[in-house]
């Protein structure tokens, strides 16, 4: 499959971005990077609101908005999902 082909496929898709505090920064922007340039709508959603602290390893690094949180959206809004594991688990996210 061609670059074009798979960005004529994502192109538009609502992608909900799961992710918390801690998050491995790599695996958060890296993703939603590539999303966004193939024309995906993304939508960071945490478990609450404000900035979630992303991680380079054991360090602090950057912080990222959160577009919403779990109890103000519907997953019917969306097509996908994509998420990365923070360092405590994901379990964070089904509390």
């Amino acid at each position: 499959m061609s670059d074009t082909t798979a960005t004529n496929k994502i192109e538009g898709l609502r992608v909900a971005i799961l992710a918390t505090d801690e998050v491995e920064e790599a695996e958060l922007r890296e993703p939603r990077k590539a999303l966004d340039e193939a024309g995906a709508k993304t939508t960071l959603i945490s478990v609450k609101p404000g900035k979630i602290q992303a991680m380079k390893h054991d360090e602090k690094s950057s912080k990222y908005d959160v577009n919403a949180t779990f109890d103000e959206v519907d997953p019917k809004d969306f097509d996908a999902s994509a998420w990365s594991e923070n360092k405590d688990d994901l379990s964070l996210l089904w509390n």
